[in-house]
């Protein structure tokens, strides 16, 4: 999709970003995250609408932050077909499962689909967008796994995210 070199870009395509992000001569790192979005999730018995965001692997490197527990989401878990992996924020620990361990590792259901908990950002954290909270992220790449119905979310002409990044000089 093509815009006028006069309208600044606020939001970027998913395949745009990509590529940005393996341009290493421009940036050192470089990610892209999604407003909040309210999402299907069963942490137990029941199901809950949960805050989420969808984000890039790059998400938490290039914001600087490492995990209160587990790990923390990488370029390398954002590619096609890959399991559909997520990181909660450490008030979701808290409130779902007291902080237990346990957790990282777990599966919860996403819109009915299976996506294994891998870590938890740290303490104070919730997300990148200001006065939002995001209790869940998870990969833009898994979208198509997730959410079928969004799957138009990854082409080329769907224009939906905020990028970030670390420019190398």
């Amino acid at each position: 999709m093509r815009r006028p070199i006069s309208e600044p870009l606020e939001s970027f395509a998913y395949p745009l970003i990509r590529e940005l992000a393996n341009q290493r001569e421009l940036f050192s790192s470089l990610c892209a995250f999604s407003s909040t979005t309210r999402l299907a999730v069963r942490w137990g018995e029941s199901v809950e609408s949960t805050p989420g965001a969808w984000v890039t692997g790059g998400y938490y490197l290039t914001l600087g932050l490492q995990p209160a527990a587990g790990r923390l989401l990488v370029d390398s878990d954002d590619r096609p077909g890959a399991a559909p992996v997520a990181v909660i924020t450490d008030a979701c620990w808290q409130r779902k499962f007291g902080r237990s361990p346990q957790t990282i590792g777990r599966q919860v259901l996403v819109e009915g689909k299976p996506v294994t908990i891998v870590g938890v950002s740290p303490a104070g954290f919730s997300g990148a967008n200001v006065g939002d909270t995001a209790d869940i992220t998870l990969l833009a790449g898994a979208i198509p796994q997730v959410r079928p119905d969004w799957s138009y979310l990854v082409n080329d002409s769907s224009w939906w995210l905020r990028v970030l990044g670390i420019c190398c000089k």
